[in-house]
């Protein structure tokens, strides 16, 4: 079945979106799970917040301290920014995943350790989104391409069934012509039977009428 290359752009370009945020998404997973089976959890203190206008709104991302294990204080701006800096709890006492080879590389810690591979679920969700995207627009245009052929099927098979009729036997085409609710030849020639019979009937009393005026006349003379 050719199909147009219409219905196959979008998919495609929306399936592509789908193969590099997956990519992503998997490059994301391996790199966290590369930090975290290195990674050593501390404590660490909320100090201050600093202020981030860099997107479209100001948002208040806290700061916290920690030391690492060999006692060297570390401090870094968390990725838990607020709306507001009186949602940030200076004194707050926090959890902090490190690398003690790289102390700058750190991430707070939510519980569990589900939660930092959750926080890479981003690309995954935009990847199936555009995935269902195109399967949905693909059923859109076979189910569109299938109407266009069936209407193209009953357009083609119309002028042969007409065809067919006009060299069709003259019963058959009095049949035809019976079904779409016209007379057929037989009712027609019956009509003509009864109308002659009737024209008979009134020729004869029309004789009859007039040989009792001829008689009348001859009485009267």
């Amino acid at each position: 079945m050719k199909i147009s290359w219409r219905m196959w752009f979008l998919p495609l370009v929306f399936f592509g979106i789908f193969l590099v945020s997956s990519a992503i998404g998997v490059k994301e997973i391996v790199q966290e799970h590369a930090f975290l089976a290195t990674a050593e959890l501390d404590d660490g203190t909320i100090t201050d917040y600093q202020v981030d206008s860099s997107g479209r709104s100001v948002v208040f991302c806290p700061i916290i301290d920690f030391k690492t294990k060999a006692g060297e204080p570390q401090s870094y701006e968390g990725a838990d920014c607020k709306s507001h800096p009186q949602n940030i709890i200076i004194g707050q006492h926090v959890q902090v995943y490190f690398d003690p080879k790289q102390p700058d590389r750190f991430q707070t810690y939510h519980g569990s350790a589900l939660a930092a591979y959750l926080d890479t679920a981003g690309a995954f969700f935009f990847a199936f989104l555009f995935l269902g995207l195109a399967l949905f627009m693909l059923v859109l245009g076979f189910l569109a391409d299938r109407s266009q052929r069936q209407k193209a099927s009953r357009a083609g098979a119309s002028p042969a069934g007409s065809s067919n009729r006009a060299h069709a036997h003259p019963r058959e085409q009095a049949g035809a012509f019976t079904t779409s609710g016209s007379p057929s030849a037989a009712s027609l020639e019956a009509e003509a039977a009864r109308l002659k019979a009737e024209t008979e009937r009134l020729q004869k009393a029309q004789a009859e009428l007039q040989r009792k005026i001829d008689e009348r006349r001859q009485r009267g003379q």
